[in-house]
């Protein structure tokens, strides 16, 4: 008792009113109160209350005591004990501190928050907000913790009932719609987190569920003006090639035309003109010849003829044979027989692509050895470049990408992926390099191929 309340043995007076100088005053009616009643026998003395010890610290004890009567029953003294509780009183004032402050967050917040047992067993609490979201009472989540599913959406409902036994396990994270009583869809996530006590055991989960609607519409947006990106540079596509292909015909049939009679006439005057000009104008038909090759190569590579006119297979073969001699590599090209039906957008830029990877295998990769294959996969069209180079780390591809190096694949995998293609890449050092570009066939010129098919077929029974 000394040590309880800050005193050594002789600075105490042991009396009744010496005890309560050291009491809090705020406490000290309440503690004489108890006193009073204990000694008249109608209530037990125990109670709470604070002391103040000579060095000013406060302190919280409990007391309990019983009443001593003597022979004629009168009270003659009290005998108890007395324990410091402060630790015990300051926790619990903290703890309701806390609760305090999260009950106001939560009433304030657009948030629900909400505290269950393990397989929502039983509502443990509901943040008001859950009425505003749900348009549902908290008590009758309270009466029955699975009604919330009621507001679910019907599509999204059947995965909620599935996921409660990962719910009982400690595992709740699942994004869902739910229809409000006025008909009006909100997305929400709902997210929860395991509780455990002492010894591990899951005891209770607490959770969140954040309205995500706003953000939805946005992401929806987001998708819709990719959408119209994508449209927008297939469209580009198609008049650069458009304007490509205007470009490469007046090329080879004016300017190549023009040239190559030129040449033919210089050649026809060489014959017949003194020596010392026949020279000169064998040398400006030379010249000539190379003009002409040159526009043929320009030409093709602006748009080859050859990919309108016998289709996408015929036209690689032929540009791994044109490769084949400008890089001096061996370059062989091998297709199954199935039909590939493709939109023109989707033919140029498998051509495009199929001459960036060779390109990069003649100049970077230092191959010796090309393999091309064109295969289809279902409904998509995929064609596989195979180099034996010296390969490369696909790792720093992304990095090189950013840093403005690697640009041309960074590009192919971009546009391919706006037609619903795809670039995959897999190379090590040394080992080599395999490029696979995957995109959609035209299914509906498939159908309509079948259908030519069948008819043609039933006409000839």
């Amino acid at each position: 008792v000394y040590r309880l309340f800050g005193l050594r043995p002789g600075q105490f007076d042991a009396t009744y009113d010496a005890f309560l100088s050291y009491v809090h005053p705020e406490d000290r009616d309440g503690v004489n109160r108890a006193v009073q009643e204990a000694l008249a026998g109608a209530k037990r003395y125990s109670i709470d209350h604070r002391v103040i010890r000579p060095d000013g610290v406060e302190r919280v004890v409990h007391e309990q005591a019983e009443v001593v009567y003597d022979a004629d029953h009168r009270p003659v003294r009290m005998i108890g004990t007395v324990h410091d509780i402060t630790g015990r009183v300051r926790a619990e004032e903290a703890i309701r501190q806390s609760e305090q402050r999260f009950r106001l967050m939560a009433q304030a917040s657009g948030d629900v928050f909400w505290m269950c047992t393990p397989g929502i067993g039983q509502i443990l609490y509901i943040s008001p907000a859950y009425e505003k979201l749900w348009h549902k009472t908290r008590r009758s989540l309270y009466q029955n913790p699975m009604s919330f599913l009621e507001s679910v959406h019907p599509d999204d409902r059947d995965r909620l009932i599935a996921g409660l036994k990962g719910h009982a396990e400690g595992r709740w994270n699942y994004v869902y719609r739910i229809v409000q009583s006025d008909g009006a869809m909100r997305w929400v996530h709902d997210i929860s987190y395991p509780v455990r006590n002492a010894r591990g055991e899951l005891t209770m989960m607490a959770g969140m569920i954040r309205d995500i609607t706003a953000a939805k519409k946005a992401e929806a947006e987001i998708l819709h003006q990719q959408r119209e990106l994508r449209s927008l540079a297939t469209q580009l596509q198609l008049a650069e090639e458009r304007q490509r292909r205007r470009i490469a015909q007046d090329l080879h049939d004016s300017i190549g035309q023009i040239l190559s009679f030129s040449g033919r006439e210089l050649r026809r005057l060489q014959k017949t003109a003194p020596r010392p000009l026949a020279e000169s104008l064998r040398q400006i038909a030379d010249q000539l010849d190379t003009a002409v090759e040159q526009t043929r190569s320009l030409s093709f590579d602006l748009s080859p003829a050859l990919l309108y006119d016998l289709g996408l297979e015929v036209a690689i073969e032929d540009l791994a044979e044109r490769m084949s001699k400008e890089h001096h590599f061996n370059c062989s090209f091998e297709s199954c027989a199935s039909s590939k039906p493709l939109r023109d957008d989707v033919k140029v830029l498998l051509y495009r692509s199929v001459r960036e990877l060779l390109i990069n295998a003649a100049k970077h990769a230092e191959a010796d050895s090309v393999k091309i294959f064109c295969s289809r996969l279902e409904s998509d069209i995929q064609i596989k470049v195979q180099d034996n180079g010296r390969g490369f780390d696909v790792s720093a591809l992304s990095r090189r990408s950013s840093e403005g190096g690697g640009f041309g694949l960074f590009n192919l995998r971009e546009r391919l992926s706006h037609i619903g293609g795809c670039l995959k890449i897999e190379s090590a050092k040394n080992r080599g390099t395999e490029a696979t570009v995957i995109a959609p066939l035209d299914l509906n010129e498939d159908r309509q191929e079948e259908k030519r098919y069948a008819d043609k077929n039933s006409v000839g029974r």
